[in-house]
């Protein structure tokens, strides 16, 4: 599901704040079409993988971002340790502690993933947005200081 962040800013200029944005941040842009489009890669092997998709479009004198997260990568993470869990345990509790082992992670994966994807999600929106509202107060600033 897309997430939308609107601001009164021009495209061209919302776009090059979020690759600056995201270059200050140690992210790694992996696809770009200016000013419309941002593909960023977050998170590391070890943390919490994904990508996030950035459409930007005009409409109306603003500006509106649509973004959509990529998860993937983080699921067959998740999946991939829940077999290797499997394996380790498996072998010295038998069958009747993997029964225990299956019902607890599926618990965890099931409840904890969800939150682990939104709380990225809402981290991740709101400091985009709050970058973009930041630039956006100073505008009329700059638009002063030139006059």
């Amino acid at each position: 599901m897309a997430e939308t962040v609107t601001v009164n800013l021009p495209a061209h200029e919302v776009y090059r704040l979020l690759v600056d944005y995201f270059k200050r941040e140690r992210m790694k842009v992996k696809y770009s079409v200016e000013p419309s489009l941002i593909e960023v890669a977050m998170g590391s092997l070890l943390g919490r993988p994904h990508d996030v998709k950035m459409e930007i479009a005009p409409e109306n004198g603003k500006t509106l971002i649509e973004i959509n997260f990529d998860f993937t990568k983080m699921y067959m993470l998740c999946l991939i340790a829940l077999v290797i869990t499997f394996v380790i345990f498996g072998i010295p509790f038998g069958l009747k502690g993997l029964e225990h082992l299956i019902v607890m992670e599926t618990i965890v994966l099931a409840i904890g993933v969800p939150r682990a994807t939104n709380a990225t999600k809402k981290s991740f929106i709101g400091k985009v947005a709050e970058y973009l509202r930041n630039a956006e107060n100073r505008a009329p600033e700059k638009a002063e200081q030139t006059k």
